[in-house]
């Protein structure tokens, strides 16, 4: 793991790295003071750590070729008979399972409002049925008289 953390700083200069001794209040101070670095600096952070855990991936990768040789040349068998495809297969099948999880949750959540938006319009419609025979326009004596002038 040690050697790990030098390969981080080693991919870091001196000059920009800020180590473990600096404080978030001295990065807020850069921030606050010269936006133009800190954004500098935290990209270079950034891409230090990306190409650290590249080199790590390169290493694994090299590491598990020597061993599959060494295994090879003792005549002894594979530990793992996977590929990198089969890995990727794998990778792709557990994706699809999720997302088939998620559209089946997705369909639970689904409600159909129709039979709700149809039943209230028919509710609707009984009830000002029934306010317009109850309390429909009453005739007065003067609404009568003017009709027949």
């Amino acid at each position: 793991k040690s050697g790990g953390q030098s390969d981080v700083l080693a991919a870091v200069p001196p000059s920009k790295r800020l180590g473990r001794t600096e404080s978030r209040k001295e990065l807020e101070a850069l921030k606050k003071e010269d936006p133009v670095a800190y954004k500098q600096l935290m990209k270079e952070r950034e891409e230090a750590e990306k190409s650290f855990e590249e080199l790590k991936k390169r290493r694994r990768l090299i590491a598990a070729a020597e061993e599959r040789k060494r295994r090879k040349e003792l005549g002894l068998p594979e530990l793992e008979a996977t590929s990198e495809e089969e890995e990727e297969a794998r990778r792709q099948k557990r994706i699809e399972e999720r997302l088939e999880v998620i559209r089946e949750a997705k369909k639970k959540e689904r409600v159909n409002w129709l039979p709700y938006v149809l039943g209230g319009l028919f509710v609707a419609y009984i009830f000002f049925n029934v306010l317009n025979v109850f309390g429909g326009k009453k005739k007065d004596d003067n609404d009568e008289d003017d009709k027949d002038d």
